[in-house]
Parts: C-alpha cells; structure tokens; sequence
C-alpha cells in the first residue's frame, strides 16, 4: 500500500494527495491517509476529507508497516535503526521523504510499499492522471448560502480569482525566509495583463489579510471581496476560486489549486515568477509552462 503523510494547509494536501493517488494506481495498490500530525499542528486543519478523494484513513498498523518496512508489533524504535542502516537508495525504501523543493523523477520510482513524507510541489508528479484528479477534487456537498450565491455570480460573469496571500507569510519568521510576499506592483501588473487579455473582467479577491487588500489594492473594474468564509472552510473558498475563468494567484499551493483545478479551456493564468527563495528551487517545476510569470 502507499501511506501519503498529511501537514500543512489545504494547498499541500492536495499536493501530497496528488502524487500518493499516482503512486497507488501505478503499482496498483491501495492508498491510505496520514493524518494523525493534525493532533499536533495547529496552524492549519485537515481539510481534504471535505473532497470525494479515493482513500481511506491509515491505521496506526498501516503506517508502522510501510515507515518502516516491518509488521506493526515488532518495536518502532528498532525498526527506525533497521531503516537508517539500509543501503538501498532512498527512493526504493519503505519511507520516502522528499529530499528537495521541486520534482525529483526518482520518486516516480517508488515500490509498492512506501510512507511518503514531503509537500511533493509539482505537477509532473501527477501530470498523467490530472483528468482523474479533477474529478475527484470535487467537494462531496453542494455549496448552500452564501456560497451558493457568489457561485451563481461567478457562474453569470467573466471572473478573475485574485488571492493575496499575507498572514503567515507576514507574521511567521520562517515562513518570510522561504516565501517572498508578492508586492502589490506584482498584483497591479497581473490585473493589467488580465485587462488586456479579457473581454470585461470581474475580480473576485481572496486573501487572509482583507483590511490590507481594501486598503491597498484599486481596480479600474468590477470587483468583489470574498470574506465570508474563515480559515475553517477553506475549502469552500477554493470552489468559488476554481469556479472563476481566470485566475491571479500568489505563491501559495492554495491558489495554485484554485487555479489548476478549473476546468475553463481557455483560462488565463497568471503567477509570481519566483516562488520560494531555495536555491535549488526551479520554478518551471510548480508553475505549468502555459501559465504567465511575472515578476513580484
């Protein structure tokens, strides 16, 4: 079985989501869910199960099993040492953990038995069953009130999501090491490029720092500030975000979710050029070659 280790917001789980689903279908094997972290971190909620995802939570026996390669009633500890000892490479052993930001094609490679601990941040590890993965990453309830409202909107008009990420990537230390905070001259100049590239655009704004967005960002068109929904139902935001034709997103999985997940054929898609400040970081892995980068 393929085990996928759930952290981190919604954003990376669909990502770890992603490329678990690929591995269980190439080896044939079913897939489990770790999400036991949860009970520890507190900066985001488990969200996914919200989706019509195609796996069932791991038992703890499940996750001794394939982290260390040994049935679950042999001590943990033990088995760690066993791991740490074994020659194989990294990728053909039980418990596969990411080694860098970016695709890495060993992991394509992985057994029919692995633990997978990582973000895994991009689309070339599940490319080939994106068809699949649109289907299931569909929420399993209707949207009701105001959601359903702002859908219906979303539905009638030319929509443009643009998320603005701040919050974490503000307040957090570590977090402002590895992500800039895209500028408004970034947003200013996607909304332009959008401008051109529309007929009559309607931006709908998503952001965890709102204030800041009404104060800052000015529009020359049709716009909407979604707010209703907290950090708790995330989710819905990221249906109404994949409802719209176009999408400015940050440099955040969250919207490149929102983004990827559309279904529009002709949708314009339009990302901040660097994404983390890694150095062995290529951007070509996470942004997909028909989308527009520009600058932050």
């Amino acid at each position: 079985m393929i085990v996928t280790r759930m952290i981190g917001g919604l954003g990376n789980q669909l990502f770890q989501y992603a490329l678990g689903r690929r591995l269980s279908l190439q080896n044939n094997v079913p897939l489990k869910i770790d999400y036991t972290g949860y009970s520890r971190y507190k900066l985001h909620s488990y969200q996914i199960d919200r989706f019509c995802i195609q796996g069932d939570a791991a038992r703890s026996c499940d996750i001794v099993t394939t982290r260390f390669g040994r049935p679950w009633d042999i001590p943990a500890v033990a088995m760690h040492m066993l791991h740490l000892r074994d020659d194989k490479e990294y990728y053909k052993r039980c418990w596969v953990k990411e080694r860098i930001l970016g695709f890495d094609e060993n992991v394509l490679s992985v057994g029919k038995n692995a633990y997978l601990w990582g973000y895994w941040q991009s689309e070339k590890y599940f490319d080939d069953i994106a068809n699949i993965l649109r289907n299931e990453l569909v929420l399993k309830n209707p949207p009701e009130g105001q959601n359903k409202e702002v859908l219906n909107q979303i539905d009638a008009c030319e929509a443009v999501s643009v998320h603005i990420r701040r919050g974490d990537y503000v307040a957090m230390g570590e977090m402002k090491k590895i992500h800039d905070v895209c500028t408004i001259d970034y947003y200013m100049a996607a909304i332009k490029r959008s401008l051109e590239l529309c007929t009559c655009p309607h931006f709908y704004i998503f952001s965890n720092d709102m204030p800041w967005v009404q104060q800052n960002l000015h529009i020359n068109a049709p716009i909407t500030f979604v707010q209703h929904n907290d950090s708790k139902h995330g989710f819905e935001d990221l249906r109404l975000m994949s409802a719209c034709k176009h999408h400015i997103i940050a440099n955040s999985t969250f919207s490149w979710w929102g983004a990827w997940l559309s279904k529009y054929a002709e949708k314009i898609v339009i990302a901040p050029n660097q994404w983390a400040n890694v150095s062995q970081y290529v951007p070509s892995d996470i942004i997909p070659e028909k989308w527009i980068r520009i600058g932050i």
